[in-house]
């Protein structure tokens, strides 16, 4: 290579972070600059200086993308993960809802079904939505006070399997947090939520969709013999791509996740940082970090959780709308970015902020009342023990009872039945796709009536009763989807009671996420799924943008409820607290004697071995 164009290459700057000789480098560069001779030793330097250049950790480049292993591994890999995983989170919930479908219609007469009425297909196969149906036609009917007790039973028997576990153990938000699925639960978990999904029980199949994520990342790593760093990466894009295609858009999935992640490990949300923490070092797998990169280049790491959990998202939903296309009725949606547009107005910005605060305060007592629920069962379930029953016993009277309970609530309000999901988009069509009544409060019903806001407010309440006892009394499963539809509910009933004046098509949208982010730490995911999912407008994305941080900072953000209730909160969960450390306590002290006792045992047969060779 020629000196003078090498020198020219150069930037006048030492490429090493070494400055002692920086005045000998600077003037070996413009020597050569400007075609002056240069001596042998100066181009020997500045070859080196180049050499210097090219491998440089300062300026390789991101770390990943220089990986081989991250081209012709990890992106194989990512795709056949969001097939794999979609396929299977799919079967779980296409066959949940075919058969929670059947026993929805095993109520009614002979010939009529439960469910939505369509129009018949237009010229471009899609329908419009006529009306929910039959909401009432479960009223005096005590057939789903049978199904959801027995379910409840079927539900808690599932749990008391050899290797389930106990009620209240997994929580797949945590699952985020140190990606460690447990491959032995995971199938009870699966089929105990598949029975909960079925029967009709108010929880969101979220749960399961991600834990199925998960266990397929873990397995497919275990196939692959993936070390630990690219292990927890896969278990993170299973989780991503399977919870990505159900939220109708894959950027809304990897937002999603990388949400939770924040709020769990805000400390460091680096896979490496965690892989750290699972023993992983940088000896273990010379070709997933070929050296070690300063510590800005470590921020990459975000880029490539987001790099691959993207691919695998866009797999899943490619795999999610095929299957959309083929099996479900194509909905004429109304343009809701035409409605609410009209409908818009700059206070309503303003009158967001109080809407928000009641998501907040509705959303904290609907939290609060699960753990009520949970320690008043407890209480209850002690007295009952007292009587002689044994302790096996309790998880299934405690979902039994949930199942009654919730079965009760479903005679006159069956719109508690499910997770919501299967209406939702009806629920939002039928009350405000009409541009004339977009507007105002309640839902009309086609030939089935007008259903009134003050219908509509009891349901969201008793919805949120009915999830809090099933998660309360021990089903596994999610919050988010009941929380929805609760925030729908709301959002068509709450406009005819305020003291000013919000259009009930602006309101739907704002509680339908502000509920469910008071609890959640993921305000940016929810509010641009809906935005996405129903093509609404940017006015009425800042109104549920602002409503979303009044009901999060009301509840989970700032802690303003804990204000008024840590004293309460403390007293009424102070007893139930005590046993349950009581317990850990002891299953720790027997566990700790168990251990010491084999590992006295150990010792001894060693001692005794070896005196036996010595004798």
């Amino acid at each position: 290579m020629n000196e003078s164009l090498m020198a020219r290459l150069m930037p006048p700057f030492p490429l090493e972070g070494n400055t002692s000789d920086e005045e000998s480098f600077d003037e070996s560069v413009n020597d050569s600059f400007f075609g002056d001779a240069v001596n042998e030793e100066k181009n020997d330097d500045i070859e080196k200086r180049i050499q210097g250049l090219l491998t440089s950790k300062r300026l390789a480049g991101v770390p990943y993308s220089r990986s081989l292993d991250f081209w012709l591994v990890q992106i194989p890999v990512s795709i056949l993960l969001g097939a794999i995983g979609m396929i299977a989170a799919g079967i779980f919930m296409g066959s949940s809802t075919f058969l929670n479908e059947k026993l929805m219609n095993g109520c009614l007469p002979s010939g009529e079904d439960y469910g939505a009425i369509y129009s018949d297909e237009d010229d471009l196969g899609k329908v419009t939505v006529e009306s929910l149906g039959r909401v009432g036609y479960n009223e005096g009917s005590y057939y789903w006070l049978i199904v959801m007790s027995v379910g409840g039973l079927l539900a808690a028997l599932v749990l008391k399997l050899p290797h389930a576990p106990s009620v209240f153990t997994r929580n797949f938000i945590r699952e985020f947090w140190d990606l460690n699925p447990d491959s032995i639960q995971a199938p009870y978990i699966i089929l105990h939520m598949f029975i909960g999904t079925t029967i009709g029980a108010s929880a969101g199949p979220e749960a399961a969709i991600g834990i199925i994520g998960s266990e397929t990342g873990l397995q497919i790593s275990n196939f692959f013999q993936f070390k630990t760093h690219t292990r927890l990466l896969m278990i993170q894009t299973g989780m991503t791509a399977t919870l990505g295609a159900f939220t109708g858009c894959p950027l809304v999935g990897v937002l999603f996740v990388l949400e939770l992640i924040i709020a769990g490990r805000p400390e460091d949300i680096r896979i490496k940082a965690l892989a750290e923490k699972h023993g992983y070092t940088e000896s273990e797998d010379e070709s997933e970090t070929e050296r070690e990169c300063p510590l800005d280049m470590e921020l990459h790491d975000y880029s490539h959780q987001i790099a691959v959990s993207g691919i695998a998202s866009v797999t899943a939903y490619i795999i999610f709308f095929v299957a959309i296309d083929e099996f479900v009725p194509h909905i004429r949606m109304p343009d809701f970015h035409l409605i609410m547009s009209d409908a818009f107005r700059v206070e309503h910005i303003l009158c967001a902020i109080p809407l928000g605060m009641i998501c907040g305060f509705i959303g904290f007592f609907a939290t609060f009342f699960q753990g009520m629920v949970n320690m008043l069962s407890n209480k209850l379930f002690d007295r009952v023990e007292m009587l002689g029953l044994p302790t096996w016993v309790r998880p299934l009277l405690r979902l039994t009872t949930a199942g009654v309970i919730a079965g009760l609530i479903a005679v006159s309000y069956p719109i508690t039945l499910g997770t919501g999901g299967n209406i939702l988009y009806q629920l939002i069509i039928l009350g405000i796709g009409d541009p004339e009544t977009a507007s105002d409060p309640g839902i009309a019903n086609g030939d089935e009536g007008f259903l009134s806001p003050s219908y509509l407010f009891v349901t969201a309440l008793l919805n949120l009763f009915s999830t809090a006892i099933w998660l309360g009394s021990g089903l596994q499963g999610g919050q988010l989807m009941p929380f929805v539809v609760s925030g729908v509910l709301l959002g068509l009933s709450l406009p005819e009671y305020l003291p000013f004046y919000i259009p009930a098509c602006i309101a739907v949208p704002c509680c339908m996420v502000s509920i469910a982010a008071s609890m959640l730490s993921v305000p940016l995911s929810l509010s641009l799924a809906f935005i996405t999912f129903l093509g609404l407008p940017g006015c009425i994305g800042a109104c549920m943008f602002v409503s979303t941080i009044f009901a999060h900072s009301i509840n989970g953000g700032m802690g303003v409820m804990n204000l008024f209730f840590e004293k309460k909160v403390r007293r009424v969960f102070y007893s139930s607290h005590k046993k349950n450390t009581a317990e850990r306590a002891i299953d720790d002290y027997s566990e700790t004697s168990v251990t010491l006792a084999s590992s006295g045992k150990r010792l001894y047969d060693e001692v005794n071995s070896e005196n036996e060779d010595n004798f």
